[in-house]
Order: C-alpha cells, then sequence, then structure tokens
C-alpha cells in the first residue's frame, strides 16, 4: 500500500502498517544544530567576560559549545534514523554519505573525540583530530590551554572586556577553522536533505 494512502510510519526505513512514532521529527535536532551554531558564530564575531574571577570556567564553556555543536550536527543521521515520515533512500544511505563526506568525517571524530579519552573505535578519518582553541584581545592573540592557564587569566585584567574566540580543528597533520568546518557540514546536510526529499518543517 502507498504510504501516502494509509496510516502508519517509517522505522529504521521501513514502512510499518498502522504504526504511530509519535510527532518527533529530524528537524527538531537541525534546529538544535542552528541553535549551537548561532553560539560558536558569536564567539568568533566577540564575547563580553563580566566575571574575572570566572575567566577560566567560562573559556572552558566557551569551547564546550564548539564540542556541543559537532556533537549534535553528527548525531543528526540517528534522528533522521529514527524519523517516521522519513524513507528508506535516505536511512539506508546516510552512513555511506556520512562516510564519503570529509567534513562530516571530521565531524564524527570530533564528536567521538569529545565523549571518550583515545579514540580507538570508529574511526572516520583520524583517531587523533583534536580541537585548538585561541582568543583575541584588541591587543594581543592569546593562545587557550587550560582553565587554569595563568598566562590567559593575568592578561584578562579588565572586567568587561570583550573576547573574539578562534578554534582550529587538527587532523591528519592539517588544521581546519572550526566554523568554516561547521558552515561546511550544515551545508552538506542541506544537500542530502534535499537530495532524499526530506520535508522541511
Amino acid at each position: 500500500m502507498n504510504p501516502d494512502d494509509s496510516d502508519g510510519a517509517y522505522h529504521r526505513g521501513i514502512w510499518i502498517e498502522g504504526l504511530d512514532m509519535g510527532a518527533r521529527s529530524y528537524t527538531e535536532q537541525r534546529n538544535r544544530i542552528m541553535r549551537w551554531f548561532n553560539r560558536l558564530e558569536k564567539q568568533y564575531e566577540g564575547v563580553q567576560l563580566v566575571d574575572i574571577e570566572k575567566a577560566g570556567i567560562y573559556i572552558d564553556s566557551c569551547q564546550d559549545e564548539v564540542y556541543a555543536f559537532f556533537m549534535n550536527c553528527y548525531h543528526l543521521k540517528d534522528w533522521i534514523n529514527e524519523d517516521p515520515k522519513v524513507p528508506l533512500s535516505a536511512t539506508s544511505n546516510v552512513e555511506n554519505f556520512i562516510n564519503s563526506t570529509e567534513c562530516l568525517r571530521i565531524c564524527a571524530d570530533m564528536c567521538n573525540r569529545s565523549k571518550h579519552s583515545e579514540l580507538t573505535r570508529y574511526v572516520r578519518i583520524d583517531k587523533d583530530t583534536e580541537l585548538h582553541s585561541q582568543a583575541y584581545s584588541p591587543e594581543r592573540r592569546y593562545e587557550i590551554i587550560t582553565r587554569d592557564n595563568s598566562d590567559v587569566i593575568d592578561a584578562i585584567s579588565e572586567k568587561g572586556m570583550w573576547l573574539k574566540f578562534r578554534y582550529e580543528i587538527g587532523y591528519l597533520g592539517k588544521t581546519i577553522d572550526a566554523l568554516e568546518l561547521a558552515k561546511s557540514c550544515i551545508e552538506k546536510w542541506g544537500d542530502f536533505i534535499a537530495e532524499h526529499g526530506l520535508p522541511v518543517e
């Protein structure tokens, strides 16, 4: 029976008559990705540090937002697989799509590195993929290593100081800007969604 003419839902790409999977859509996760992307973009534009005593914690929180973007971006695949409105043409191809798309392979390793102290399984491109963080003040550039980096905290001496963050991801002996990588991931997911005719709302 044509799914358009019957009650049911897709589960892992297979149409099941009479199945009610609820109203959760992959678009919920796609929208979440964009919210995390907006936070990353704001860090590049500049953020205000209002509590010097918590400078180290704040710096760590900014870096956490970068990891959060890539974790949510990679796991869009799971939402696609579980969305009852997504057909087999998409669910059966999503893993191959990630494996054939370099930016999403880096994204996958970033996601998994953030969850494990060492990446030993499911390596997509480089088990040593890592994030490098830097912050800029109007006067000079500071490299941030940990929240206890006294050089960075001492340099941030004025309450209310604005900082601009930059992030690079190292892999296979190369580096790529994290914001540019994030833009590429969003663009490629958009291509996949369009190619397979996924609902956009």
